[in-house]
């Protein structure tokens, strides 16, 4: 199965310089931490008998697909967005 997908300009793209700083490194990832009450959610996963576990790993990819910056992907060197 192919899923289209639109090659980003990135001589255009905004992001171009995050790009390069972070595609030159060996390993480019970034990370941060952050503290999150999850009381609520924890009771609405044990009330309707869910696993909280798979239950936030849900609930965190639905949030973060909704950044479009973190659905591009690198494909033979170039970014690529399928949305």
């Amino acid at each position: 199965m192919v899923i289209p997908a639109t090659v980003i300009d990135q001589n255009k793209w905004e992001r171009k310089e995050h790009f390069d700083f972070f595609s030159s490194n060996c390993l480019p990832l970034y990370d941060i931490t952050t503290q999150i009450d999850v009381t609520h959610f924890y009771h609405y996963a044990k009330r309707n008998e869910i696993s909280f576990y798979y239950g936030l790993v849900y609930a965190t990819t639905k949030i973060i697909n909704r950044i479009e910056n973190f659905r591009y992907k690198i494909c033979d060197n170039e970014v690529v967005s399928n949305s």
